[in-house]
């Protein structure tokens, strides 16, 4: 018997009114602490961002709020997001700008190879360029926040196969172990 899959496309619009694992933000902008002024922040301003906390999180913490709004313990205060780079000027090593960052092989970047790295292919009907995520790379932004922010910024949201392999591929990355080196 063969299963086949009713996802056709990488990318989709979600008339939802909540944030979900996988939306792609488009010009998001908030402040962080700034540790060599701390009586400043620091602005980041992100072309372009995925959401990756868990869809099963964000979507209880929407129905709890809204239904049962007295019940706090699951409530989010923070949503995870990562910064996604256009993949030209990651693989130049010029998407930080005024850091000096090295160039990625992008053969090897859309073979897979490159675990540090995933990538976003383009989908010009959605606006979606090809877009890169490094894993090295990702902020937590408090929920109301975002949601503040959602309409203005919402571009789309991956596929559930693909946000799936998204989140695998992170949670891989951030638990590697580092292995020490053993003289032969």
């Amino acid at each position: 018997m063969v299963v086949t899959s009713n996802v056709k496309t990488r990318y989709r619009k979600i008339r939802k009114a909540r944030v979900c694992q996988g939306d792609i933000l488009n010009g998001l902008s908030f402040l962080i602490y700034n540790a060599k002024n701390p009586k400043k922040y620091a602005s980041v301003d992100l072309q372009y961002a995925v959401v990756l906390t868990q869809e099963c999180d964000l979507d209880l913490d929407y129905k709890l709020r809204r239904d049962k709004p007295d019940q706090h313990d699951k409530h989010l205060q923070t949503i995870l997001i990562c910064p996604a780079y256009l993949s030209t000027d990651l693989c130049n090593g010029k998407h930080l700008e005024g850091r000096t960052m090295s160039p990625v092989d992008l053969k090897k970047l859309k073979k897979g190879d490159l675990k540090r790295y995933h990538l976003l292919n383009e989908d010009l009907s959605l606006s979606i360029p090809e877009l890169v995520i490094d894993f090295k790379h990702f902020f937590t932004v408090p929920r109301g926040f975002l949601y503040s922010q959602r309409k203005s910024c919402y571009i789309a949201t991956m596929n559930e196969i693909f946000r799936e392999s998204l989140s695998q591929r992170f949670a891989f990355y951030l638990s590697r172990i580092a292995e020490p080196e053993v003289k032969k």
